[in-house]
């Protein structure tokens, strides 16, 4: 299967279900930007977290690390761009299986190329942050090993030390 969804691995899996509904008391979507427009009419960007395995304050680092990358290129400078929110989800999937639905080389040919194929990134979007929102997806996973994909409304990166740059480039696909 992922072989033929190589130019747009990360979007490759099942279709999403309608997320569980979570209390407002137990959601952690937490926002980078300031939150000026409403998440109904704004671009939100959220960040989800992939084989971190319980450490939150590792990805909330690497979600800092990101955001303050992204102030440096206009259309992503939430800061004074007010149709945009960007937000990352400060808890793990119950689908996450220590990050191997997020695999590198999944076409056989580029070993940079970093697709996840579980659809609990969007349950996982959905429960925190709220559905039917005009939102991007990035997926962060949990690898010093540079690379990432994108496609429609998706990305991954990994935590490379350029992941910032990498996720910036896959938000664009």
């Amino acid at each position: 299967m992922l072989k033929n969804c190589a130019k747009t691995c990360a979007t490759c899996g099942v279709v999403p279900t309608q997320a569980p509904t979570l209390d407002p008391s137990d959601r952690k979507c937490v926002a980078l930007s300031p939150e000026d427009s409403p998440r109904a009419t704004a671009v939100n960007i959220v960040l989800v977290p992939s084989g971190f395995n319980g450490d939150m304050a590792k990805f909330k680092q690497q979600t800092q690390h990101i955001f303050n990358e992204f102030a440096n290129h206009r259309p992503l400078d939430a800061a004074n761009n007010p149709g945009l929110n960007v937000f990352y989800v400060g808890a793990e999937s119950d689908l996450d299986d220590g990050g191997n639905q997020c695999k590198y080389n999944c076409d056989g040919q580029t070993d940079r190329l970093l697709c996840c194929t579980n659809w609990g990134f969007y349950t996982l979007a959905d429960q925190h942050c709220g559905e039917g929102l005009t939102r991007n997806l990035l997926i962060v996973h949990n690898d010093l090993k540079y690379g990432g994909s994108g496609g429609t409304n998706i990305g991954a990166t990994s935590i490379n030390l350029l992941s910032p740059l990498i996720a910036i480039h896959e938000i664009g696909q």
